[in-house]
């Protein structure tokens, strides 16, 4: 049993495993008979339940303790879930590094990096994951009028970082969908808008990369309710969608809400300009930008 076999969800699979293991027993019973354990430690109803939903974590030893109240005998999950509950303890790179990112988004870009698929619609902004620096900055001091220089270059610095996944051996594979007001949006001065544009001219020509625009002349469709992002792992893992607004993060991994997600990325992709005819619109507003007059 190797780190390969930790999924990236890991701290709500485990809740999730241990609750089901748990069945139809009350937890009182579950705690009266961790407690006659020696040495399981401190136990109560109240700390099972925020286990359970992935409100605490628990030590290896407590896994094996449960897994004893629960008559599992079953080595191999049992090593399986003493794995998962060390790695649940420990925090991933993006959170070691906290400060560098929204607390509301360390666990996405956690995901994002271990998925080897991502795709991405977005109505309003070019997405994180192919935002240049300059662009990074104009949006970020667009959302946060008082953030410092320091703060603003932390920020960009690590959303540059996030990048690294379409770069490395096994690179991910991204499909990215775009509204075409995304391309005429007015994110910061004309040079920093025309540079972006020319990115994503270049990360289109990518083998990894896949770039599509829906014109604004497509009409109504189910893509204006908001950007989403779809992710799938390398593991046995099921996929996630997650998306965020004014009220905060959204982790979708119910199979309906992802299917959900997955049939509006279908009809967009359906009514979305192919991959040339996206990147010969994206040359025309770059056209439009350097024609305008200062």
């Amino acid at each position: 049993m190797t780190e390969e076999n930790v999924p990236p969800n890991v701290r709500k699979r485990l809740a999730a495993e241990l609750k089901a293991l748990r069945g139809e027993r009350r937890q009182e019973d579950v705690v009266r008979a961790l407690l006659e354990i020696p040495g399981s430690g401190s136990w109560s109803a109240s700390k099972l339940s925020k286990v359970e939903n992935n409100q605490a974590r628990v030590q290896p030893d407590e896994v094996e303790d449960l897994l004893a109240v629960f008559g599992v005998r079953d080595e191999e999950l049992l090593s399986r879930l003493k794995l998962w509950a060390k790695a649940a303890r420990r925090k991933g790179r993006w959170q070691q590094h906290g400060r560098d990112l929204p607390e509301s988004i360390r666990d996405f870009v956690e995901y994002e990096e271990l998925a080897s698929v991502q795709r991405v619609w977005e109505p309003l902004l070019v997405p994180a994951m192919c935002q240049t620096a300059g662009y990074a900055a104009s949006v970020i001091l667009g959302l946060e009028r008082s953030i410092t220089e320091e703060e603003l270059q932390r920020r960009v610095d690590a959303r540059l970082r996030r990048q690294v996944v379409l770069d490395r051996e096994d690179p991910q594979e991204l499909w990215v969908l775009l509204d075409e007001r995304v391309l005429r949006g007015v994110v910061g001065p004309r040079e920093v808008r025309v540079e972006q544009l020319h990115h994503l001219v270049n990360l289109a020509a990518r083998d990894n990369v896949t770039l599509q625009v829906v014109a604004a002349g497509a009409g109504p469709h189910p893509g204006l309710t908001g950007w989403f992002s779809l992710m799938e792992f390398p593991d046995d893992s099921a996929d996630i969608a997650y998306t965020d607004g004014v009220y905060g993060s959204l982790y979708l991994e119910d199979p309906e809400d992802v299917r959900g997600c997955t049939l509006v990325f279908g009809h967009l992709l359906g009514i979305a300009l192919t991959t040339t005819e996206s990147v010969a619109l994206i040359h025309r507003v770059i056209g439009e930008l350097t024609q305008e007059p200062q």
